[in-house]
Order: C-alpha cells, then structure tokens, then sequence
C-alpha cells in the first residue's frame, strides 16, 4: 500500500511542477533563458576553480588531527554532492527553457 501511496504523491508533485512550467509568461522566456545562463556559467566556474585548487582545499592538514584519508574523501562528497545536484537541475531548467 506504501508503494502505491508513493507513486500517487510522485505523480501529482510532477503534475504540480508541470503546471508551474505551464504558467511561465512566455515574454518572461528570454530574460529566464538569459539569468539562467548566467548562473549556469557561474556555478560551472565554481565547480573549475574548486577542482583546480581541490588539493589546497581536499589534502591533508598537518593542523588537524585524525585527518584520515576517509575523512578527506567525505570531504569532498560533501562539496561534490550538492555541486552536482545544483548544476545537474539547472541545467535541466535552461534545457526546458530554450526547447520552448
């Protein structure tokens, strides 16, 4: 009964979200393209600088006890996670604003 109730909550949240994208002002369309861009391009330049200077963030650090190899590569879930969940959503959005 669990597994059907989830399903229906599933699918009227996605009904709910397509009704959003359906109410967007379609003159509103190229200044969300254009913002979402934007933020896009940001969030992409964050992500390089963090991996160009992830050994200056990710090492180990002599000041820290207990900086284990397993506490280091948490490190970096915790950043890399939510990093890709931000940029991967994004990217969705632009993709269903510019295929409108």
């Amino acid at each position: 009964m669990g597994g059907t109730l989830d399903r229906l909550t599933h699918t009227i949240i996605s009904m709910k979200i397509l009704n959003a994208f359906a109410l967007i002002n379609p003159a509103a369309l190229p200044a969300l393209r254009i913002a979402g861009t934007i933020f896009l391009l940001l969030n992409l330049i964050g992500g390089a600088y963090i991996f160009l200077n992830r050994h200056r963030f990710f090492d180990r650090d002599p000041d820290v006890e207990n900086d284990i190899a397993a506490v280091r590569h948490i490190r970096v879930e915790v950043v890399l996670i939510p990093w890709l969940a931000v940029t991967a959503v994004t990217l969705i959005l632009l993709i269903s604003f510019w295929v409108r």
